[in-house]
């Protein structure tokens, strides 16, 4: 955890976002990890104003492809804002389930580390990266929290 914390802080002093290959998704796409800690709503303005997409990870083979590439490029453990969020009440026909702000798609896939806890219409979804397993699981946490952000160009 000290490492993680370490190299996080070293790219940060550094940059305030790098870029990553797409891997297997679209070779012709990067990643663009932010490393300034904004909440959902923030990360995703920030992403739309660059003309960037709020990932969404729609599939297994994106899932993977995500992993991978944070894998190639020696990134420490890490939460990431993804795009996909909780939409409850009588706001769309398509209530009470997540969704990708991309396109309001609700979800066909999913990867949870465990049970989505729903707290109300103000959670969102985390991507967890573990360097030492090189892979991702998915969390929720409040919209409103802090967390560096991955966007796709």
């Amino acid at each position: 955890m000290l490492k993680a914390t370490f190299l996080l802080t070293v790219l940060f002093a550094v940059n305030t976002e790098f870029t990553i290959e797409a891997g297997s998704v679209n070779t012709t796409n990067k990643y663009v990890v932010s490393l300034t800690p904004a909440s959902f709503l923030q990360a995703w303005a920030y992403c739309n104003n660059k003309n960037l997409q709020f990932v969404s990870i729609p599939s297994l083979t994106q899932h993977k492809a995500l992993a991978s590439s944070l894998t190639k490029d020696n990134i420490p453990t890490v939460s990431l804002w993804i795009g996909g969020m909780w939409l409850e009440g009588f706001r769309t026909e398509n209530f009470n389930q997540w969704f990708w702000v991309n396109g309001q798609e609700p979800f066909s896939w999913s990867h949870w580390d465990s049970a989505p806890s729903v707290k109300n219409d103000d959670t969102c979804i985390v991507y967890n990266y573990d360097a030492d397993t090189k892979s991702g699981s998915w969390s929720t946490d409040y919209c409103e929290n802090q967390k560096f952000f991955v966007c796709l160009s």
